[in-house]
């Protein structure tokens, strides 16, 4: 059986997919009978990136679907677009804001194994914390301790 996804009441969900990510938007849209989002992306000639929300997500329940499994892009580049997008929305004022990262990036770099090593999933969460995100969902962590990298006041579902 399927639980229940819980909307609140006046704000409408609205799905976004960033580039990689339209296959798996499909079959969610489908599934839900939700809308997409627009949005926009550009890389200039010297490799930055620009971003824009095409529509108003202010009040609604917004959702980012970020799959980057056969989107051809360098995973660091689909990290920073997706800060790009999330800061974005977060300036439009959403109710809530969501990222769907089936896979989280960097999820086997959870721990120390020697001394001075970064534990890049944990910085990673802060920084879609920091650029906006209210919500984490993911489908297959790496280790169930990775919950603990969750910033305060966020959510971490699997």
């Amino acid at each position: 059986g399927h639980q229940a996804i819980r909307i609140p009441l006046g704000h409408p969900p609205v799905i976004f997919g960033l580039p990689g990510s339209e296959h798996l938007l499909k079959q969610v849209l489908g599934f839900l009978g939700w809308r997409s989002g627009e949005s926009a992306f550009h890389v200039f000639d010297n490799g930055e990136i620009s971003t824009k929300v095409l529509q108003s997500v202010t009040n609604h329940d917004v959702f980012v679907i970020v799959l980057r499994c056969d989107s051809g892009f360098e995973v660091n580049f689909s990290l920073m677009r997706l800060l790009f997008l999330v800061s974005a929305m977060r300036g439009e004022s959403p109710h809530r804001l969501t990222i769907v990262m089936p896979c989280l990036e960097y999820a086997r770099q959870d721990r120390r194994l020697v001394a001075g090593e970064a534990m890049p999933p944990k910085l990673l969460l802060r920084c879609m914390k920091t650029a906006g995100a209210d919500r984490f969902l993911t489908v297959d962590l790496h280790n169930q301790a990775e919950s603990a990298f969750t910033p305060p006041g966020t959510s971490l579902d699997e």
